[in-house]
């Protein structure tokens, strides 16, 4: 788990990142931002992670590998670790998109494998 937690460090020091968590297909907390903190990410994610799986089942082309939802006040970047988790990544509108999502694979590979 030390590089699961080092992972998740390494994109929440990230410039405009506001938090990291990793979450199962229900919505369950697994791992990221401390668990008090859970509530602050409120709708937004929960929104965004059923849209990551309709998209998924409307694209009708089998699973996403990550998305990227702008909202008027953040993004929130989504990225498939198998077996129902995923990475969810909450950043300010300033953030740096292309650099998130030409790290997103990295990190969601190096979870992935992580995890198991």
């Amino acid at each position: 788990m030390t590089v699961v937690r080092d992972t998740l460090a390494e994109i929440a020091e990230m410039d405009y990142i506001s938090q990291v968590l990793i979450v199962d297909q229900d919505g369950r907390w697994l791992g990221g931002s401390p668990e008090e903190e859970q509530a602050t990410l409120g709708a937004s994610f929960v929104y965004g992670l059923g849209t990551f799986s309709r998209l998924s089942e409307a694209a009708n082309m089998g699973d996403f590998k990550h998305a990227l939802i702008v909202l008027s006040d953040g993004i929130i970047f989504l990225a498939s670790l198998g077996t129902g988790r995923v990475l969810g990544i909450v950043a300010k509108p300033e953030v740096n998109r292309g650099l998130v999502l030409s790290r997103l694979p990295f990190w969601a590979d190096h979870l992935r494998e992580a995890l198991g």
